[in-house]
C-alpha cells in the first residue's frame, strides 16, 4: 500500500516540474456552492462560498468546515495570527464581521455605510479599506469598531472590488451590471486617496468591469460586462502601459473569470466550459488544460481560479458547483514562464543516497558542468533547506530535523536544473 502511495506521489511531483502542471481533484468536503479562495501562505488558505467556509494549514490535504449558517458571503480577509473579517452582500448585513481565531467564531464589527461589504483588504489587523455595494469608500483604523469615509458615491457602482498588489498600491473597479462602471480607481497611500487611472472600451455606456486581474502597474487584464448581451463579453482586455491602451482579444465564448499570475503566465474560465483555459504567452496563444482526467459541470458562471506566488512557481486552487475543488503547482523559470525545458527529471548524472533516509542524505553530481546551489521542498513548494555556496559535486545534508514525508531536490548548475525525490522515513 505503501509503494502505491509514493508511486502516485511521484507522478503527481513529477508534472509538477513540466510544462504541463495538471489539475488534482480534492475529495468533496462540502456540496456547497464554492466562489473563491484566499491565500494566507502557500499551505495556509480559506475557501469560501454560498453558504460555507473552509480552511487549511497544509496546503488542502486536511479540511475544516469553519462555518455553514450564514449566506451572501461577498469577501474575506485573513492574516498568519487568525485575525480576519468577513463582509456580505447588501441584502444580508452591513455589519463587517470579525475573528481572532482563525473563523472559528465571530462577532459582529462597525458598520461601513448602509450598502454592505462587497470587498474588503487589510494591511494589517486593524487598519483596512471596505467598499459597499454603491461604491462608496470606507478605512478604519481600530480593527472594524470605527468607520471613515474615504470617498462618496461615483461612477464605480453595482458590486465594486478591491485589488491590490502591494499594501501600498491597489485598484478598484466595479461590475457595473444595470448602471454601467468602466473606470477603475488607483491608490498608492493605502487607499487614502483614489482618481482615476483609466477606463476600459466599451460599446454601451452601461458596460462594466466584471473581472479585473492586475498583475503590475503596467500589466493588467479584464473581463468586460456587456449591458446589450445581458453577460459577460467574449473578449478579454489586455494592456501593457497602465491602462493608457487596452487589446481586444477574442475568446469565442462568455469569459467567467481570469486569473493572471504574471504578465504571461494565466488561467481563463468560460461560461459552461468544462475544462479552463490557459496561456503562458500573454494570450497570444491559449489552450484547453492537459489533463484528461478532470470533467467540469457545465456552469453558467464559470470555475474561479486563484494562485499563490511561491519563490519558483505558483500555487493555484480551482472551485466552483459541487464543492469541487482543483489543484495545481506549476514552478516559473528565470525568464517568468511556465516553460520547464532546462530541468531533468531523475537524470543519473545526479546520485542520492540513501534514499529513503532518516537522518542524512548523500548528493553525488558526476556531470562536468560545477554544482552551484541545492535546494529541497517539500510536497506545497515551500523551500525547506538552501545552500546557494557549493564548492563540490558531492555533498552531505542532514535531515534529522524534517518530518516524515516526500520532498524534491533540486540541484542547479549555470545551465540546467536536476529534480530528485527523496522520501524520509522516521
Amino acid at each position: 500500500m505503501k509503494k502505491n502511495i509514493i508511486s502516485a506521489l511521484l507522478i503527481f511531483y513529477v508534472g509538477i516540474y513540466t510544462s504541463k502542471a495538471q489539475w488534482i481533484q480534492i475529495s468533496p468536503i462540502t456540496n456547497d456552492y464554492l466562489q473563491s479562495t484566499f491565500f494566507v501562505d502557500s499551505l495556509n488558505f480559506y475557501v469560501w462560498g454560498s453558504k460555507t467556509l473552509l480552511h487549511t494549514t497544509d496546503g488542502g490535504s486536511n479540511w475544516e468546515i469553519l462555518d455553514t449558517n450564514f449566506s451572501y458571503y461577498t469577501t474575506i480577509w485573513f492574516d498568519k495570527e487568525g485575525n480576519g473579517y468577513r463582509g456580505f452582500g447588501e441584502l444580508t448585513s452591513n455589519q463587517v464581521g470579525k475573528t481572532k481565531d482563525n473563523g472559528k467564531t465571530w462577532t459582529d464589527g462597525g458598520t461601513p455605510g448602509s450598502s454592505g461589504s462587497s470587498s474588503l483588504y487589510f494591511f494589517n489587523k486593524d487598519t483596512g479599506i471596505s467598499t459597499g455595494y454603491w461604491g462608496e469608500v470606507y478605512k478604519t483604523y481600530d480593527g472594524g469598531i470605527s468607520w471613515k469615509l474615504i470617498m462618496g458615491n461615483n461612477d464605480v457602482t453595482s458590486d465594486p472590488r478591491f485589488k491590490f498588489i502591494n499594501d501600498s498600491v491597489g485598484y478598484f473597479y466595479a461590475p457595473g451590471y444595470q448602471y454601467g462602471s468602466h473606470a477603475i480607481y488607483k491608490t498608492t497611500d493605502q487607499g487614502e486617496t483614489w482618481l482615476i487611472n483609466s477606463y476600459i472600451p466599451v460599446t454601451n455606456s452601461y458596460d462594466g468591469i466584471f473581472e479585473l486581474s492586475v498583475v503590475n502597474e503596467n500589466t493588467m487584464y479584464a473581463i468586460r460586462w456587456s449591458a446589450t448581451k445581458g453577460e459577460n463579453d467574449d473578449v478579454i482586455l489586455k494592456t501593457i502601459d497602465g491602462g493608457q491602451n487596452w487589446q481586444e482579444i477574442s475568446m469565442g465564448a462568455s469569459v467567467a473569470h481570469i486569473n493572471f499570475i504574471t504578465a504571461d503566465n494565466g488561467f481563463i474560465s468560460l461560461a459552461n466550459d468544462t475544462l479552463p483555459l490557459e496561456t503562458n504567452d500573454g494570450l497570444n496563444t491559449w489552450s484547453h488544460s492537459a489533463n484528461s482526467s478532470i470533467k467540469l459541470s457545465p456552469f453558467i458562471f464559470g470555475y474561479n481560479i486563484e494562485s499563490y506566488k511561491t519563490h519558483n512557481g505558483f500555487i493555484s486552487f480551482m472551485v466552483g458547483l459541487n464543492g469541487e475543488i482543483y489543484k495545481r503547482f506549476d514552478t516559473l523559470s528565470s525568464s517568468g514562464t511556465s516553460s520547464m525545458n532546462d530541468i531533468l527529471i531523475g537524470n543519473p548524472q545526479l546520485n542520492i543516497y540513501p534514499n529513503p533516509a532518516q537522518t542524512s542524505i548523500n548528493i553525488n553530481y558526476s556531470g562536468k558542468e560545477p554544482l552551484q546551489s541545492l535546494k529541497i521542498f517539500n510536497l506545497m513548494g515551500k523551500m525547506v533547506y538552501e545552500n546557494n555556496k557549493i564548492s563540490s559535486n558531492t555533498n552531505r545534508i542532514s535531515v534529522d530535523f524534517f518530518n516524515e514525508g516526500i520532498y524534491m531536490l533540486e540541484a542547479t548548475t549555470a545551465k540546467k536544473k536536476y529534480v530528485q525525490k527523496i522520501d524520509l522515513i522516521k
